[in-house]
């Protein structure tokens, strides 16, 4: 068994040291990540530890140090935030290169067929902007080598099937998956990929959540529109809805046409994939009931 592979047990430290006689307080080398199969080093981090809510639903995706496939820099600069003076993050392309100024953080990311992608940040000081900036980098890496993208959606796993609720904060995709008798993979990002074999994937990310995330991974999906309603019932949909749906849940816009035709393209492999329907979602958790163990109720 490849140790390095292996997720960090608990009570371990998801940031590695190298040298820690020469840190201060609150002071990291390094912290490696997996996340929708994809392992991530943030390396050069000198600032603020996360908040013990942040540590603990980044546990989940610590891993010991092996090849990256992303690596992010990070540097912190006060005197050059805000970035820009609107709420929104404006995206630049230069050949390979993206650059993204937000009002707290900047994100340079050089994107090149075969090689590792690398990113520098800069920002204030905050672990919530980092976050942010690797959300960025992972969602444009994972479209980027065609393997798939991350969505605004909550996933919940049940028996062998991942049930995905796509949409905006607010639509109740939170409390649909807070009810189920399995285990969260994510209630705000979501990761969607396809194998080069075919294989789907729903996964968990650390991004946004309030309740804890996980993650695992499962290739069973089914995606389910909300519409909050009286009773639960299931109603058949087109493709052609789902695939709407879930290009207004991705988290970034496509740069351009290239980037577009990449996720219109594993849209398709991921819809050809998977089951999907309109869901009419009593607010009670009622839904679940079929799924529980027999003699349990929730």
């Amino acid at each position: 068994m490849d140790d390095s592979r292996a997720p960090l047990q608990p009570g371990e430290q998801i940031f590695q040291r190298k040298h820690p006689e020469g840190l201060e307080k609150g002071q990291q080398d390094s912290l490696w990540l997996e996340i929708a199969q994809t392992s991530i080093l943030i390396e050069t981090f000198f600032g603020p530890a996360p908040t013990p809510f942040i540590s603990g639903r980044m546990a989940p995706f610590s891993i010991k140090p092996r090849n990256p496939e992303i690596i992010l820099s990070i540097t912190f600069d006060d005197s050059l935030v805000p970035f820009t003076a609107s709420s929104e993050i404006v995206a630049e392309r230069s050949g390979g290169d993206l650059l993204f100024c937000a009002p707290q953080y900047r994100l340079q990311l050089s994107l090149s067929p075969g090689a590792v992608t690398r990113g520098t940040v800069v920002c204030r000081g905050s672990f919530e902007q980092i976050l942010g900036a690797l959300r960025l980098a992972l969602a444009h890496h994972l479209v980027f080598t065609g393997r798939g993208f991350l969505l605004h959606a909550s996933c919940v796993l049940v028996g062998d099937t991942a049930h995905l609720f796509p949409g905006p904060s607010g639509t109740g995709k939170s409390t649909a998956i807070s009810r189920a008798p399995g285990t969260i993979l994510a209630d705000e990002i979501t990761a969607l990929t396809v194998s080069p074999g075919g294989i789907l994937r729903a996964s968990g990310t650390p991004f946004g959540n309030r309740l804890q995330p996980s993650s695992l991974h499962c290739p069973q999906l089914i995606i389910h529109k909300i519409v909050h309603a009286q009773e639960n019932r299931a109603l058949p949909t087109t493709a052609g809805r789902i695939v709407s749906i879930l290009l207004e849940s991705l988290v970034f816009s496509p740069t351009d046409d290239a980037e577009g035709q990449i996720i219109l393209d594993l849209l398709m492999k991921i819809i050809d994939g998977c089951s999907y329907d309109i869901l009419h979602l009593r607010a009670d958790g009622s839904f679940w009931r079929p799924y529980l163990p027999t003699g349990e109720t929730k």
